[in-house]
């Protein structure tokens, strides 16, 4: 298939007079096949060998051109009909297309191949989606994206499943809306590569709703902004197990009844950066389980309002060189749920945990260090709940942990934590206790002094 952008009728043209000149000349057929999304038309060339068998070639226009040329100018001077015949084939060239839906045209790119698509406007986007959707277009070939893109408007269904590599080139896609009862998301399954694209304003609500559902691939230089998801579970990514590197978020908002950042994380996440993000529902995580790594990361301007709200809710991968500005509210708000790995080198530029039970780790059998500035402060507060790993700090001023105390198990939990090295905890009495019939553990009874108020 061939996109012609000259003037196809001055081609024919030349055609017809070339085979008044000489009735035995190749015959030089144009037809009309399609309409593409820039209003070109579109037409195929064939050419015929003989009365006998024939034989299709598609060329372009400037090349149509210089074949009925030739072979005139061959005809004129008297050469064998098939010195002819072989004039014109040396001089047809196939052109790759997006079947029977766009076509590649004009590409100048050395790494395009035959197999590749490019894609220029939202018209071509939406048939590149039908087509690899659908099956008519192969989901492993490359795709170019040459000009920024805006989908106002558009009805826009997601990608089922790639498996090539998309080329952004620094441009963005603006304006995807996707919105089902059932579940929805921008891309169903990806084991390929997007690198250096922008997706700016994307809206999903449904049920289940997915940035990705399932990322065995890599993303490299992907920035999302302005994206607002929800329904009932609302995960920017469900599973990930492939790398991803320079992720940008900007204002991200989430609501569901669960929702994550990223579900489960068994991968390696690197230079992610992430600047306002609001989360609100029951379960709300930036990542329920991470099995892998986050490195050399920065996540400010965050909030997390819920039921039970964590940054990650079980970790056993690592966490190297990360800073964060981050607000975690609700009932048993804690910045680790379960942590059976190492945090080092972290950053606590401003974080703020506040709730019922509220805690930076429940349960800790790992290793914890770096700096810290902010506060955790509720009922039964406690800067990590339990505690059979370590944790190395320089617990400064600028970090308070402060236990709201109700009643005698919450005063009692208050001098475990004290007898356990969280001798800065302070602690407010927002009752009178009725301590009868009950046993007290005495604070600071092992031997390390009370520093708190």
């Amino acid at each position: 298939m061939l996109l012609v952008t000259k003037d196809v009728l001055q081609i024919k043209g030349v055609a017809e007079r070339q085979m008044k000149k000489n009735k035995t000349i190749t015959a030089l057929c144009v037809s009309l096949l399609a309409l593409s999304s820039s209003n070109s038309l579109v037409y195929a060339a064939t050419t015929e060998a003989s009365s006998a068998s024939s034989q299709t070639k598609v060329a372009t226009s400037s090349q149509a051109t210089s074949s009925s040329s030739t072979s005139a100018t061959s005809s004129q001077s008297s050469q064998p009909q098939s010195s002819q015949n072989a004039s014109t084939s040396s001089q047809t060239v196939s052109v790759s297309s997006l079947s029977g839906n766009i076509a590649l045209s004009n590409i100048t790119e050395s790494k395009v191949s035959d197999n590749n698509y490019k894609i220029a406007n939202a018209n071509d986007f939406l048939n590149w989606l039908d087509g690899i959707n659908s099956g008519k277009l192969d989901a492993s070939h490359d795709v170019y994206l040459s000009n920024d893109i805006d989908m106002a408007g558009k009805s826009f269904t997601g990608i089922r499943e790639f498996k090539g590599h998309f080329y952004g080139d620094n441009h963005k896609i603006s304006n995807l809306n996707c919105s089902n009862s059932s579940s929805s998301s921008l891309i169903d399954s990806n084991s390929g590569a997007f690198e250096n694209i922008t997706f700016d304003g994307l809206t999903i609500k449904s049920n289940d709703h997915y940035l990705i559902r399932s990322n065995s691939g890599s993303l490299t230089n992907v920035s999302f902004k302005n994206l607002s998801l929800s329904g009932t579970r609302a995960y920017l990514i469900d599973n990930n197990s492939g790398n991803i590197n320079n992720l940008n978020l900007a204002n991200v908002t989430l609501n569901g009844e669960a929702e994550s950042i990223i579900h489960t994380n068994s991968a390696n996440l690197s230079r992610v950066t992430v600047d306002t993000l609001k989360a609100t529902g029951y379960m709300v995580d930036c990542i329920e389980t991470n099995n892998g790594s986050i490195t050399d990361s920065k996540f400010t301007n965050m909030t997390f309002t819920g039921s039970q709200t964590t940054f990650i809710q079980d970790n056993s991968g690592a966490l190297d060189t990360v800073s964060f500005d981050i607000e975690i509210k609700g009932r048993q708000p804690r910045f680790i749920g379960n942590n059976d790995s190492s945090l080092t080198n972290i950053k606590f530029n401003q974080v703020n945990i506040e709730g019922y039970q509220a805690s930076f780790i429940q349960n800790n059998g790992g290793t914890v260090s770096g700096s810290f500035a902010g506060k955790v402060e509720g009922e039964d507060a406690c800067f990590i709940n339990l505690n059979n790993g370590r944790y190395d700090f320089d617990w400064t001023d600028k970090f308070i942990v402060k236990d709201h105390i109700t009643n005698i198990w919450e005063l009692n939990n208050f001098s475990t934590y004290v007898n356990n090295g969280q001798v800065k905890i302070d602690a407010v009495l927002d009752n009178n206790i009725d301590a009868v019939y009950e046993n007290f553990t005495p604070i600071a009874s092992k031997g390390k002094p009370y520093q708190g108020t």
